[in-house]
């Protein structure tokens, strides 16, 4: 068989920029809003070995609010400091609080009692959330609630402290919603 029977070969065509660089920004932005909107959460398990081991800080002070007996008597500014270490369970951590305040500004006699610190939580990982359950090993553990609800990355969390217990006063120390912030260190 001769060379000059077959038909030449053409070569593949390459595609043009003008529509790889559209389909490439389009699936970006339905990954991009599939995960802002949280679809994916809960498909990833993630082990606190991997992404929450370690030392977080809040980057800057951080305003909590202050209210006893329900009712709203100031606040102070905290920075905070997570020492967050593995246990057993890859859903579940524990987590050690210290912090310090400034610019402390409440109601004259208003039963305030500052949180004790260094304090000891537990966390309960789901997909990219972290549940602060109440504190472990302290004498008040029934009178406390959970501390609350955080999201996270490999190097950043967020989400909102609610301290609330009770003895002689109602106490609440809070932030606003989405209102605490931390970097891995």
């Amino acid at each position: 068989m001769s060379n000059a029977s077959q038909a030449p070969v053409q070569p593949l065509s390459r595609p043009k920029m003008g529509t790889i660089v559209p389909v490439v920004i389009l699936v970006a932005c339905v990954f991009g809003a599939m995960y802002f909107s949280g679809t994916f959460d809960g498909l990833l398990v993630i082990g606190p070995a991997r992404d929450l081991v370690g030392t977080w800080k809040t980057p800057l002070s951080t305003k909590f609010d202050v209210a006893i007996d329900g009712q709203y008597v100031g606040y102070e500014y905290r920075t905070q400091t997570w020492k967050i270490s593995a246990t057993d369970n890859q859903n579940s951590v524990n987590i050690e609080v210290t912090y310090s305040y400034s610019d402390r500004n409440l109601v004259a006699s208003s039963g305030y009692t500052p949180d004790v610190s260094p304090i000891y939580y537990t966390g309960t990982i789901s997909g990219t959330r972290l549940t602060i359950n109440a504190p472990t090993d302290q004498f008040m553990t029934e009178y406390y609630e959970d501390i609350g609800e955080f999201s996270f990355t490999g190097s950043l969390m967020e989400g909102t402290w609610h301290d609330h217990w009770e003895m002689v006063y109602e106490q609440n120390v809070y932030t606003s919603t989405n209102g605490l912030k931390l970097m891995k260190q």
